[in-house]
């Protein structure tokens, strides 16, 4: 598919011939973007995420899928990560606008003259290449536009003070956090492993609301397993050391209270350091 967008760019020029200092002007023209058109055929679904999304004031489900080409992830761009409080997915034409690159706005130079300015350089042709690269991390389908993504995954993660304050929780993510254990994540065909992970993790800690309620909990299904290729033992971090210490903390009290206590002291401990 053929986009037509903006290029903002800058030209340097010699007043006339005779001049040896260059001046510069800001301009703007109009140039066509390639954005690659599939067919179903060539992009198999090897993902369907089985998730919750905010769409403006609404917390509603969602079948996600993620497709593959050309060993890469690709799935819909919903318009809400561009546009705040936008709903649904996003607009091809909107692409247009992703694809302006530039300064974004322009100079004539009064001392650029048709007739006798002769130009030197311009950068129009390398802010057009780096539209076209970011053009090429996305693709058309069915009328919407699907951006490169990442491999999704389950992960662990915890809030609060233990004892049923906060909880534990079960999501599905497409990256790593720095703040929580490579122990924390599972691939997409480790739903089972996830979920025996986070019963321990909400027993030891003693959120026992939470334990036996993760088999409700986000889901990835799995249409091509040999699409799965993460492997967060070797991927992921340690996690944050003061994180971990205060969550193993947590582990050995018996009750939220004595783990806000022992938290600020710990946080104290830290400060001082």
């Amino acid at each position: 598919m053929e986009i037509k967008t903006r290029i903002y760019y800058e030209e340097n020029f010699l007043p006339t011939k005779r001049c040896r200092k260059e001046e510069t002007r800001k301009l703007e023209k109009e140039t066509i973007i390639n954005v690659k058109e599939m067919l179903d055929k060539d992009i198999p679904i090897a993902f369907i995420i089985k998730s919750h999304s905010w769409e403006g004031d609404d917390f509603i489900p969602m079948n996600i899928e993620i497709r593959t080409y050309n060993g890469k992830l690709y799935q819909i761009k919903r318009f809400s990560e561009v546009a705040c409080g936008a709903k649904g997915n996003m607009p091809i034409e909107y692409l247009k606008r992703m694809l302006t690159n530039g300064s974004n706005y322009c100079y004539e130079n009064p001392k650029w003259n048709d007739e006798s300015s002769i130009v030197t350089s311009s950068n129009f042709e390398k802010l057009k290449k780096q539209s076209q690269s970011k053009a090429d991390n996305y693709f058309i389908f069915n009328g919407c536009v699907w951006k490169e993504c990442d491999e999704p995954r389950y992960v662990i993660n915890t809030f609060g003070l233990g004892h049923n304050h906060g909880g534990t929780g079960m999501f599905v993510e497409q990256y790593y956090n720095s703040n929580i254990p490579k122990s924390s994540y599972f691939t997409a065909l480790q739903r089972k492993e996830a979920i025996e992970y986070a019963d321990k993790v909400a027993s030891v800690r003693g959120d026992t609301n939470d334990v036996g309620k993760f088999n409700s909990a986000d889901d990835i299904i799995v249409l091509l397993p040999e699409a799965v290729k993460c492997n967060p033992a070797i991927e992921a971090g340690d996690g944050d050391p003061f994180i971990n210490n205060i969550e193993s903390m947590i582990n050995k009290t018996e009750s939220s209270g004595e783990a806000a206590i022992l938290t600020m002291a710990m946080g104290l401990q830290n400060f001082r350091r």
